[in-house]
């Protein structure tokens, strides 16, 4: 009996049930996981202003996908400024479902720039967040 199980991490599992081979008794497992990246789209856009050192308001998130569009899981994702400042919090791993979700991503300037995410291994694959950011002195600290 052979039974073929989908699940929403895009991974497959063909259970053999029960197996004989030559008088021996036993099961077997075979596991197909998703591919490796091939796309990477912003789900969520960072904040377009913000303050010099602090973290952007609102963070982005990336979905990472394969060749096939299935989500792929332990993906290291990171982050290029345009600008002159230096990036802080630039990379995300992605979860069981493909999501990168950037928490700390801030820059050290008062100056306006872009955004580029890349998948480490293979910066070919790549999303632009085209807008420009721009930011503000940060708090006077007393």
């Amino acid at each position: 009996m052979k039974k073929i199980f989908y699940s929403k991490n895009c991974i497959f599992t063909l259970i053999l049930l029960p197996i004989v081979l030559a008088g021996i008794f036993g099961f077997g497992f075979l596991t197909f996981a998703s591919g490796v990246p091939a796309s990477i789209a912003i789900k969520v856009q960072p904040s377009i202003n913000g303050s010099v050192d602090f973290p952007l308001s609102q963070q982005p998130v990336l979905l990472v996908i394969d060749s096939s569009g299935n989500p792929v899981s332990d993906a290291t994702i990171v982050a290029r400024a345009s600008g002159t400042g230096n990036l802080n919090g630039g990379s995300a791993i992605t979860d069981a479902n493909g999501l990168a979700t950037f928490s700390e991503l801030s820059y050290d300037v008062t100056d306006a720039f872009t955004l580029t995410f890349f998948y480490i291994k293979n910066q070919r694959i790549k999303a632009v967040f085209n807008k420009s950011i721009q930011l503000s002195p940060g708090a006077v600290s007393p």
